[in-house]
């Protein structure tokens, strides 16, 4: 390594290139690993279903909300808690007896860490 001087007086740092590339190498491995951990902390945190839940949607025997409630371990009445909502309007969802507004079920999939589309 050899320290120089611009005319300005700034220092330049004047390395081998294998050193040069080394140091390169070494900092997009801590850059991959950075975004890989990332990666493995958002799956970790998004929320599974058991087979037998999905086969259950898949036949149309579940609401993808109810399913998505037994997967996560809510009960309707701690989901609608969460979100903000009446029991009762969780129920209606659910059963298909009112069709919400896109505000609820935002909520509502807020509540489960969901996206709307999941839980509709």
């Amino acid at each position: 390594m050899h320290i120089a001087r611009t005319p300005a007086g700034d220092e330049m740092v004047v390395l081998p290139r294998a050193d040069y590339e080394a140091l390169i190498a070494a900092k997009e491995d801590a850059t991959d690993r950075a975004l890989l951990a990332d990666a493995l902390d958002q799956d970790r945190a998004t929320p599974t279903m058991p087979s037998d839940l999905v086969s259950k949607l898949i036949v149309g025997e579940l609401h993808p909300m109810a399913a998505w409630c037994e997967a996560i371990g809510f009960s309707q009445s701690e989901l609608a808690r969460r979100a903000g909502q009446r029991p009762s309007t969780v129920s209606d969802i659910i059963r298909g007896v009112v069709k919400p507004r896109y505000e609820t079920v935002k909520a509502l999939a807020d509540a489960l860490g969901l996206t709307v589309d999941d839980i509709m």
